[in-house]
């Protein structure tokens, strides 16, 4: 089976079931490489904007907006506690 495209998606979801799409693999990734580090100790491969936006099967700008809008939630949330 092959991997899902911006193509193949985009006529079907509203922008925001897009979204929810995009969170919930980017969770998986993050999941997915944390028990590999509990089970096996093992660090993660690294994946470049490209590999990641292949596996959510959208566009590389749309990994690029969601990695800002992240370490903009996480500065946010430092400056509050002074980290």
């Amino acid at each position: 089976m092959r991997q899902l495209t911006k193509e193949d998606t985009e006529w079907f979801e509203s922008k925001n079931d897009r979204a929810t799409r995009i969170d919930e693999m980017l969770n998986y990734l993050v999941l997915k490489s944390a028990f590999k580090f509990a089970e096996k100790g093992e660090s993660p491969k690294p994946m470049t904007q490209d590999e990641i936006a292949d596996f959510c099967g959208c566009d590389r700008k749309t990994i690029i907006n969601a990695e800002r809008s992240g370490l903009e939630k996480l500065k946010s949330q430092l400056w509050e506690y002074e980290l």
